[in-house]
Protein backbone atom coordinates (compact mmCIF):
# COMPACT_ATOMS: atom_id res chain seq x y z
CA UNK A 1 0.00 0.00 0.00
CA UNK A 2 1.12 3.56 -0.77
CA UNK A 3 -0.10 6.96 0.30
CA UNK A 4 -1.44 8.73 -3.06
CA UNK A 5 0.81 10.56 -5.11
CA UNK A 6 -0.05 14.25 -5.44
CA UNK A 7 -1.11 15.51 -9.04
CA UNK A 8 1.50 18.33 -10.61
CA UNK A 9 0.09 21.49 -11.25
CA UNK A 10 -0.64 21.39 -14.74
CA UNK A 11 -0.91 24.61 -16.92
CA UNK A 12 -4.49 25.61 -16.91
CA UNK A 13 -4.54 28.56 -19.59
CA UNK A 14 -2.96 28.76 -22.95
CA UNK A 15 -3.72 31.12 -26.11
CA UNK A 16 -4.87 28.21 -28.30
CA UNK A 17 -8.81 27.87 -28.04
CA UNK A 18 -10.64 24.15 -27.23
CA UNK A 19 -12.22 23.00 -30.06
CA UNK A 20 -14.86 20.46 -30.71
CA UNK A 21 -14.75 18.69 -34.00
CA UNK A 22 -17.63 17.03 -36.24
CA UNK A 23 -18.14 15.21 -39.35
CA UNK A 24 -18.42 16.14 -42.62
CA UNK A 25 -20.64 14.45 -45.08
CA UNK A 26 -18.26 13.13 -48.02
CA UNK A 27 -19.75 15.34 -50.74
CA UNK A 28 -19.07 17.61 -52.51
CA UNK A 29 -15.86 16.18 -53.79
CA UNK A 30 -13.05 17.44 -51.73
CA UNK A 31 -9.65 19.31 -53.24
CA UNK A 32 -6.64 17.27 -54.62
CA UNK A 33 -4.07 17.69 -52.42
CA UNK A 34 -0.36 16.67 -54.40
CA UNK A 35 2.92 16.37 -52.57
CA UNK A 36 1.98 19.27 -49.84
CA UNK A 37 5.04 20.19 -47.89
CA UNK A 38 4.18 19.93 -44.31
CA UNK A 39 6.74 19.97 -41.25
CA UNK A 40 6.20 19.45 -37.83
CA UNK A 41 8.46 19.21 -34.92
CA UNK A 42 9.09 15.02 -36.12
CA UNK A 43 10.03 16.09 -39.77
CA UNK A 44 9.54 17.74 -42.71
CA UNK A 45 7.27 15.70 -44.99
CA UNK A 46 5.07 15.66 -48.28
CA UNK A 47 1.56 14.40 -47.89
CA UNK A 48 -1.69 13.91 -50.16
CA UNK A 49 -5.26 13.96 -48.89
CA UNK A 50 -8.11 13.21 -50.97
CA UNK A 51 -10.81 13.66 -48.49
CA UNK A 52 -12.42 16.64 -46.11
CA UNK A 53 -12.91 15.10 -42.79
CA UNK A 54 -13.75 17.38 -40.19
CA UNK A 55 -14.80 20.98 -39.07
CA UNK A 56 -13.59 22.17 -35.90
CA UNK A 57 -15.22 25.16 -33.82
CA UNK A 58 -13.58 27.26 -31.39
CA UNK A 59 -15.32 26.03 -27.99
CA UNK A 60 -15.71 27.47 -24.46
CA UNK A 61 -15.33 24.17 -22.37
CA UNK A 62 -16.28 24.26 -18.78
CA UNK A 63 -17.24 27.94 -19.04
CA UNK A 64 -13.45 29.32 -19.05
CA UNK A 65 -13.54 31.03 -22.57
CA UNK A 66 -17.10 32.52 -22.64
CA UNK A 67 -16.44 34.29 -25.91
CA UNK A 68 -14.90 31.54 -28.00
CA UNK A 69 -17.90 30.93 -30.35
CA UNK A 70 -17.15 34.49 -31.62
CA UNK A 71 -13.59 33.52 -32.75
CA UNK A 72 -14.09 33.43 -36.73
CA UNK A 73 -10.67 30.96 -36.75
CA UNK A 74 -11.91 27.69 -37.68
CA UNK A 75 -9.82 24.07 -38.33
CA UNK A 76 -11.03 22.12 -41.16
CA UNK A 77 -9.12 18.95 -40.92
CA UNK A 78 -8.81 16.83 -44.47
CA UNK A 79 -7.44 13.14 -43.99
CA UNK A 80 -3.59 12.64 -45.19
CA UNK A 81 -1.33 9.72 -46.54
CA UNK A 82 2.56 10.58 -46.29
CA UNK A 83 4.11 10.22 -49.33
CA UNK A 84 8.05 10.75 -48.44
CA UNK A 85 9.57 10.02 -46.22
CA UNK A 86 8.69 6.90 -44.82
CA UNK A 87 6.47 6.93 -41.86
CA UNK A 88 8.39 6.38 -38.55
CA UNK A 89 6.78 5.56 -35.32
CA UNK A 90 7.72 7.51 -31.84
CA UNK A 91 6.32 5.73 -28.47
CA UNK A 92 6.34 7.22 -25.06
CA UNK A 93 5.12 10.53 -25.72
CA UNK A 94 4.37 12.33 -22.54
CA UNK A 95 1.53 14.49 -22.61
CA UNK A 96 -0.42 17.06 -20.22
CA UNK A 97 -3.46 19.18 -20.34
CA UNK A 98 -6.13 20.03 -18.17
CA UNK A 99 -7.50 16.20 -18.45
CA UNK A 100 -4.41 15.22 -17.05
CA UNK A 101 -0.67 13.36 -17.91
CA UNK A 102 -0.69 10.36 -20.19
CA UNK A 103 1.75 8.81 -22.71
CA UNK A 104 0.99 7.29 -26.21
CA UNK A 105 2.55 6.16 -28.66
CA UNK A 106 2.05 7.51 -32.61
CA UNK A 107 1.70 5.43 -34.96
CA UNK A 108 1.27 7.42 -38.15
CA UNK A 109 -0.26 11.11 -39.80
CA UNK A 110 -3.76 11.30 -39.92
CA UNK A 111 -4.81 14.31 -40.59
CA UNK A 112 -3.51 17.93 -41.76
CA UNK A 113 -5.39 20.61 -39.31
CA UNK A 114 -6.04 24.51 -42.08
CA UNK A 115 -6.80 27.26 -40.80
CA UNK A 116 -10.49 27.87 -41.98
CA UNK A 117 -13.60 30.56 -42.33
CA UNK A 118 -17.09 29.24 -41.84
CA UNK A 119 -20.82 30.47 -41.72
CA UNK A 120 -23.75 28.94 -41.37
CA UNK A 121 -25.37 28.72 -44.96
CA UNK A 122 -28.88 29.23 -43.87
CA UNK A 123 -29.30 33.30 -44.29
CA UNK A 124 -25.41 33.51 -44.48
CA UNK A 125 -22.96 34.72 -47.07
CA UNK A 126 -20.13 32.18 -48.26
CA UNK A 127 -16.74 33.71 -46.25
CA UNK A 128 -13.50 34.16 -47.83
CA UNK A 129 -10.52 32.66 -46.15
CA UNK A 130 -8.73 33.91 -43.54
CA UNK A 131 -6.71 37.16 -43.45
CA UNK A 132 -3.43 36.21 -41.42
CA UNK A 133 -4.95 33.82 -38.77
CA UNK A 134 -3.49 33.67 -35.75
CA UNK A 135 -3.31 30.02 -35.15
CA UNK A 136 -1.13 27.21 -36.80
CA UNK A 137 -1.62 24.59 -39.29
CA UNK A 138 -1.65 20.93 -37.42
CA UNK A 139 -0.11 17.45 -38.73
CA UNK A 140 -2.18 15.16 -36.61
CA UNK A 141 -0.79 11.84 -35.37
CA UNK A 142 -2.87 8.71 -34.48
CA UNK A 143 -2.73 8.15 -30.96
CA UNK A 144 -2.71 4.81 -28.54
CA UNK A 145 -3.13 6.03 -25.42
CA UNK A 146 -4.63 5.11 -21.82
CA UNK A 147 -8.84 5.49 -21.84
CA UNK A 148 -9.61 9.16 -19.84
CA UNK A 149 -12.26 9.63 -17.51
CA UNK A 150 -14.03 12.67 -17.87
CA UNK A 151 -17.19 15.23 -18.41
CA UNK A 152 -17.18 18.58 -19.80
CA UNK A 153 -19.48 21.30 -21.07
CA UNK A 154 -18.27 22.63 -24.67
CA UNK A 155 -20.33 25.99 -26.10
CA UNK A 156 -19.57 26.70 -29.30
CA UNK A 157 -21.56 28.14 -32.85
CA UNK A 158 -23.25 25.27 -32.71
CA UNK A 159 -24.97 25.50 -28.68
CA UNK A 160 -24.35 23.55 -26.16
CA UNK A 161 -23.03 19.93 -25.68
CA UNK A 162 -22.76 17.75 -22.31
CA UNK A 163 -19.68 15.86 -23.21
CA UNK A 164 -18.38 12.16 -22.24
CA UNK A 165 -14.22 12.13 -22.63
CA UNK A 166 -13.13 8.92 -24.04
CA UNK A 167 -9.64 8.19 -25.24
CA UNK A 168 -7.13 10.11 -27.29
CA UNK A 169 -7.55 9.60 -30.07
CA UNK A 170 -4.80 12.12 -32.13
CA UNK A 171 -1.80 14.07 -31.42
CA UNK A 172 -2.07 17.12 -33.47
CA UNK A 173 1.36 19.54 -33.62
CA UNK A 174 1.56 22.59 -34.83
CA UNK A 175 3.08 23.00 -38.67
CA UNK A 176 4.12 24.36 -41.34
CA UNK A 177 2.42 24.36 -44.02
CA UNK A 178 4.30 24.82 -47.30
CA UNK A 179 7.48 26.70 -45.53
CA UNK A 180 4.69 28.80 -43.25
CA UNK A 181 6.35 30.38 -40.02
CA UNK A 182 5.35 28.52 -37.03
CA UNK A 183 3.52 30.82 -34.95
CA UNK A 184 3.68 28.77 -31.44
CA UNK A 185 5.63 25.97 -31.57
CA UNK A 186 5.28 24.99 -28.00
CA UNK A 187 0.98 24.22 -28.12
CA UNK A 188 -0.19 20.90 -29.38
CA UNK A 189 -3.83 19.77 -29.73
CA UNK A 190 -4.94 16.49 -28.21
CA UNK A 191 -7.98 15.50 -29.90
CA UNK A 192 -9.99 12.70 -27.26
CA UNK A 193 -13.18 10.95 -29.01
CA UNK A 194 -16.21 11.87 -26.97
CA UNK A 195 -19.92 10.76 -27.17
CA UNK A 196 -21.95 14.02 -26.57
CA UNK A 197 -25.51 15.09 -25.29
CA UNK A 198 -27.48 15.70 -27.40
CA UNK A 199 -26.00 13.86 -30.54
CA UNK A 200 -28.34 14.04 -33.17
CA UNK A 201 -29.41 17.46 -33.27
CA UNK A 202 -26.78 18.81 -35.52
CA UNK A 203 -26.91 16.86 -38.23
CA UNK A 204 -27.94 18.09 -41.37
CA UNK A 205 -26.36 21.38 -40.90
CA UNK A 206 -24.78 23.30 -43.76
CA UNK A 207 -21.67 25.33 -43.88
CA UNK A 208 -19.86 27.51 -46.11
CA UNK A 209 -15.97 26.50 -45.07
CA UNK A 210 -12.92 28.72 -46.99
CA UNK A 211 -9.33 28.32 -46.63
CA UNK A 212 -5.91 28.01 -48.94
CA UNK A 213 -7.00 24.98 -50.41
CA UNK A 214 -11.29 25.55 -51.34
CA UNK A 215 -14.25 27.57 -50.65
CA UNK A 216 -16.90 24.97 -50.62
CA UNK A 217 -20.71 24.11 -49.15
CA UNK A 218 -20.45 21.28 -46.83
CA UNK A 219 -22.98 19.38 -44.43
CA UNK A 220 -22.27 18.08 -40.89
CA UNK A 221 -22.97 15.09 -39.61
CA UNK A 222 -22.75 15.13 -35.92
CA UNK A 223 -20.14 16.12 -33.54
CA UNK A 224 -16.88 13.40 -33.14
CA UNK A 225 -13.72 14.80 -30.75
CA UNK A 226 -12.89 17.55 -28.38
CA UNK A 227 -9.19 18.77 -29.29
CA UNK A 228 -7.42 20.30 -25.88
CA UNK A 229 -4.62 23.10 -25.72
CA UNK A 230 -1.41 20.72 -24.54
CA UNK A 231 1.60 20.24 -24.02
CA UNK A 232 4.39 17.92 -24.91
CA UNK A 233 6.43 17.00 -22.02
CA UNK A 234 10.04 16.47 -23.37
CA UNK A 235 12.94 14.81 -21.91
CA UNK A 236 16.31 15.26 -24.36
CA UNK A 237 16.64 13.04 -27.51
CA UNK A 238 16.56 9.70 -28.65
CA UNK A 239 18.64 8.40 -26.35
CA UNK A 240 18.04 9.02 -23.02
CA UNK A 241 14.62 9.51 -20.92
CA UNK A 242 12.89 11.13 -18.13
CA UNK A 243 11.57 8.13 -15.44
CA UNK A 244 9.16 10.50 -13.73
CA UNK A 245 7.07 13.33 -14.74
CA UNK A 246 8.40 16.23 -13.44
CA UNK A 247 10.59 15.09 -10.87
CA UNK A 248 8.64 16.34 -8.02
CA UNK A 249 6.39 14.86 -4.92
CA UNK A 250 5.16 18.17 -4.60
CA UNK A 251 1.68 19.36 -6.23
CA UNK A 252 2.99 23.31 -6.09
CA UNK A 253 6.14 22.88 -8.18
CA UNK A 254 4.57 22.98 -11.81
CA UNK A 255 5.59 20.64 -14.43
CA UNK A 256 8.83 20.58 -15.95
CA UNK A 257 8.51 20.86 -20.01
CA UNK A 258 11.56 20.06 -20.99
CA UNK A 259 15.01 19.01 -20.15
CA UNK A 260 17.43 21.02 -23.09
CA UNK A 261 19.37 18.56 -25.41
CA UNK A 262 22.93 18.67 -24.74
CA UNK A 263 22.16 19.67 -20.98
CA UNK A 264 24.94 18.20 -18.49
CA UNK A 265 23.72 15.82 -16.82
CA UNK A 266 25.19 15.49 -12.52
CA UNK A 267 25.81 11.88 -11.30
CA UNK A 268 24.60 10.25 -7.90
CA UNK A 269 26.27 10.95 -5.13
CA UNK A 270 25.99 14.44 -5.33
CA UNK A 271 25.90 17.10 -2.34
CA UNK A 272 22.94 16.87 -0.40
CA UNK A 273 22.41 19.81 2.36
CA UNK A 274 19.29 19.29 2.53
CA UNK A 275 18.87 15.50 2.99
CA UNK A 276 16.34 15.00 0.43
CA UNK A 277 17.59 10.82 0.61
CA UNK A 278 16.17 9.66 -2.62
CA UNK A 279 15.71 6.02 -2.69
CA UNK A 280 15.88 3.35 -4.73
CA UNK A 281 13.71 0.05 -4.97
CA UNK A 282 15.48 -2.46 -8.09
CA UNK A 283 12.30 -4.93 -7.98
CA UNK A 284 13.94 -7.61 -10.37
CA UNK A 285 17.50 -7.40 -8.43
CA UNK A 286 19.18 -7.30 -11.06
CA UNK A 287 21.26 -3.94 -10.56
CA UNK A 288 20.10 -1.97 -13.24
CA UNK A 289 17.63 0.43 -13.72
CA UNK A 290 14.17 -1.22 -15.39
CA UNK A 291 11.30 0.63 -16.99
CA UNK A 292 7.48 0.14 -17.21
CA UNK A 293 4.54 -0.53 -15.31
CA UNK A 294 6.34 -3.58 -13.49
CA UNK A 295 10.19 -1.46 -13.03
CA UNK A 296 12.03 0.20 -10.55
CA UNK A 297 10.63 2.67 -7.94
CA UNK A 298 11.74 5.84 -6.47
CA UNK A 299 10.42 7.24 -3.06
CA UNK A 300 12.08 10.34 -0.74
CA UNK A 301 12.66 9.70 3.47
CA UNK A 302 14.37 12.94 3.70
CA UNK A 303 13.84 15.81 5.06
CA UNK A 304 12.02 17.32 2.44
CA UNK A 305 9.20 14.63 2.95
CA UNK A 306 8.11 15.73 6.42
CA UNK A 307 6.03 12.51 7.11
CA UNK A 308 8.43 10.00 6.06
CA UNK A 309 10.54 7.77 8.84
CA UNK A 310 14.57 7.28 7.70
CA UNK A 311 14.94 3.71 8.56
CA UNK A 312 15.94 2.31 5.36
CA UNK A 313 12.18 0.66 4.36
CA UNK A 314 9.08 1.73 2.40
CA UNK A 315 6.71 3.64 5.11
CA UNK A 316 3.25 4.80 4.43
CA UNK A 317 4.54 7.93 5.25
CA UNK A 318 7.41 7.93 2.36
CA UNK A 319 6.57 10.41 -0.17
CA UNK A 320 6.66 8.56 -3.59
CA UNK A 321 8.47 9.65 -6.74
CA UNK A 322 7.28 6.81 -9.29
CA UNK A 323 5.79 3.97 -8.65
CA UNK A 324 4.05 2.86 -11.77
CA UNK A 325 1.98 -0.15 -10.73
CA UNK A 326 1.47 0.89 -7.08
CA UNK A 327 3.59 -2.11 -6.51
CA UNK A 328 5.95 -0.79 -3.58
CA UNK A 329 4.53 -2.25 0.04
CA UNK A 330 5.26 -1.27 3.43
CA UNK A 331 8.65 -2.88 5.12
CA UNK A 332 10.19 -2.97 1.19
CA UNK A 333 13.77 -2.64 1.85
CA UNK A 334 15.72 0.20 0.33
CA UNK A 335 18.01 -1.34 -2.16
CA UNK A 336 20.36 1.77 -3.30
CA UNK A 337 20.45 4.96 -1.14
CA UNK A 338 21.41 7.94 -4.09
CA UNK A 339 22.15 10.30 -2.51
CA UNK A 340 24.87 8.04 -0.73
CA UNK A 341 25.74 5.51 -3.36
CA UNK A 342 25.00 3.08 -0.49
CA UNK A 343 23.62 -0.38 -1.96
CA UNK A 344 23.87 0.67 -5.28
CA UNK A 345 25.45 -0.99 -8.14
CA UNK A 346 27.73 0.21 -11.06
CA UNK A 347 25.02 -0.02 -13.57
CA UNK A 348 22.74 1.73 -11.27
CA UNK A 349 24.94 4.78 -10.88
CA UNK A 350 26.44 5.33 -14.39
CA UNK A 351 23.03 5.63 -16.16
CA UNK A 352 20.77 7.34 -13.35
CA UNK A 353 21.43 10.61 -13.37
CA UNK A 354 19.69 14.24 -12.53
CA UNK A 355 19.44 17.61 -14.48
CA UNK A 356 20.61 20.02 -12.10
CA UNK A 357 18.66 22.61 -12.60
CA UNK A 358 19.86 25.60 -10.23
CA UNK A 359 23.42 24.36 -10.55
CA UNK A 360 23.48 23.60 -6.76
CA UNK A 361 25.05 19.90 -7.17
CA UNK A 362 22.31 18.16 -5.21
CA UNK A 363 18.98 16.83 -6.12
CA UNK A 364 16.38 19.29 -5.48
CA UNK A 365 12.80 18.14 -5.15
CA UNK A 366 11.19 18.95 -8.96
CA UNK A 367 14.65 18.41 -10.93
CA UNK A 368 14.81 15.74 -13.44
CA UNK A 369 15.75 12.35 -12.90
CA UNK A 370 17.41 11.02 -16.23
CA UNK A 371 17.92 7.59 -17.61
CA UNK A 372 20.95 8.57 -19.32
CA UNK A 373 21.55 5.26 -21.82
CA UNK A 374 25.08 5.68 -23.08
CA UNK A 375 26.17 7.35 -19.78
CA UNK A 376 27.94 10.12 -21.36
CA UNK A 377 26.67 12.73 -19.11
CA UNK A 378 24.85 14.51 -21.59
CA UNK A 379 21.12 14.74 -21.88
CA UNK A 380 20.70 13.25 -26.42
Amino acid sequence: MTIPVPTPTLPLSFGLNHYMCYELKRKPIPPSIEDFPLEDQFGPSLVESRRRWRICNPTDKNGETPNANLNPEHLVAYLIKQTEPRVERFEDITVANQFGIVSVDLRKPKAMMVPSAKEIAVGGIPPGPLVNPTIDHFKCWDARGARTRATATSTDQFGDLLVDVKKPARLCAPASADGTLIQDPVTHLMCYKVRTQPRSLLAGIELFIANQFEEERVTLTGPREICVPSIKVRCCGPNDRCLDLDGTTSPDRGLAVDVPLGAALTAWPAADPDNHALSLYDNNANGLWNFGTTGDDLTIEGTPCGTAVSNGLHDLGDCVVLDANNSLSVGQSIDCDLDSGAGCSLGLLSTLKFYDTNGDNAWDDGEDIIFDANGNGICD
